[in-house]
């Protein structure tokens, strides 16, 4: 675990990059590991050159390897130095191995010296410098092979064929660039596709969403709602009236109950047929509607009957609303039927009453109304 900690802090020298950084964290890593790697391998090198009595070699192994412990340094100063360390690095190297070049004619290897230099010239300053660099580095070799007042120890062919192998690595590299960017705009395509697709599903959806909780409340309008005469029907009243008791025994109100009926709707249905019937239940529900508060519940129970949730009214006022309904409905005049009646049953909302037990009551003062002669209010 330390090594692999001191391993990354080495790499990274401390420093974090964002993932809009990843080519500058490897162009950080790779000048990092090769600028630390130059200084050992120079100052290594130098010192037995030293000892073999190479002494000017062994120097300037030694400076370049001095130059390169600066670079690192600078480097490691911050992810700013970046730029201008990798472009030292460039030069630096260019020149260290240039005197290798000139100054090694026994060591016969030397020439992949520059192959590295091409590669590190493409990757840390791209295609279009890395290539100077290419033609700087051919020209220096070409130059120094042909010039009298150095003897390589390379034959032409070896130039030769030095040349084009460094050429062929440009090309390599530039391929690979050219694969890599035709992958990261297809890549980037495909994430921008993505996001327009992921975009307009997400809109369909919500689109569709809106369309669910429209119809949804729809039908639950639908389901709560007599689609003759547009009130509530019975599906919804236990529930509004266990709101409104709770209400009305925390706020010290009382709560009323009303059932009517159209007496003798039989006879309308049989004497002038159903549709007759229906466009009268739609106006005495037009007739009930208009007579309440907003607070107030009217529901089609079923037939002819109506039921009405009366909110902080007591037996009076109860009974008050029921007799101007009464005189309402009295004198409103129902084309093609004359002046139907209706029959009244009110109860009041004790505190032990249950929905059933409530509408038992106000039914039982409706049956009254209908025994003692119809058209009439009875209250229990």
């Amino acid at each position: 675990m330390l090594t692999k900690a001191f391993i990354r802090n080495f790499l990274h020298s401390g420093h974090t990059f964002s993932q809009t950084e990843t080519d500058t964290k490897y162009k950080y890593l790779f000048l990092n590991n090769v600028i630390g790697f130059a200084a050992i391998a120079a100052l290594l090198i130098g010192l037995v050159r030293i000892q073999q009595a190479n002494v000017l070699l062994g120097n300037i192994d030694v400076l370049f390897s001095l130059i390169f412990v600066f670079l690192l340094v600078r480097l490691r100063s911050g992810k700013e130095e970046i730029e201008r360390v990798s472009h030292a690095l460039i030069v630096a190297a260019y020149l260290f191995f240039t005197a290798i070049y000139l100054l090694a004619p026994q060591q016969s290897t030397r020439l992949e010296l520059f192959y590295l230099l091409v590669a590190s010239a493409f990757f840390l300053k791209g295609r279009r410098i890395g290539f100077f660099w290419l033609a700087g580095i051919i020209a220096t070799i070409a130059f120094f092979h042909l010039t009298p007042f150095f003897a390589t120890g390379y034959s032409h062919l070896d130039i030769f064929t030095a040349s084009l192998y460094m050429i062929a690595l440009f090309f390599i590299l530039n391929l690979y660039e050219d694969v890599k960017l035709r992958q990261s705009s297809a890549l980037k395509h495909l994430n921008a596709n993505l996001e327009s697709l992921v975009t307009q599903r997400t809109r369909e959806l919500e689109v569709a969403n809106a369309q669910l909780q429209h119809e949804k409340e729809h039908l639950h309008a639908i389901s709560v709602t007599d689609q003759l005469t547009g009130l509530r029907n019975r599906f919804q009243i236990r529930e509004i009236f266990q709101k409104e008791k709770s209400r009305a025994a925390r706020e010290h109100h009382a709560l009323s109950l009303v059932i009517l009926d159209i007496d003798h709707f039989k006879s309308i249905n049989d004497t002038y047929g159903h549709n007759t019937g229906d466009r009268v239940l739609q106006r005495f529900a037009g007739i009930l509607k208009h007579s309440v508060r907003q607070y107030e519940y009217v529901l089609r129970w079923g037939g002819e009957e109506f039921l009405i949730l009366l909110p902080q009214a007591d037996a009076e006022m109860a009974m008050q609303i029921a007799r101007r309904l009464q005189a309402t409905i009295r004198t409103t005049p129902f084309p093609g039927v004359g002046h139907p009646t209706a029959s009244f049953g009110v109860t009041v909302c004790s505190v032990e009453d249950t929905f059933d037990t409530l509408l038992s009551r106000a039914d039982k003062a409706l049956y009254q109304a209908k025994q003692n002669g119809r058209d009439r209010i009875e209250i229990l």
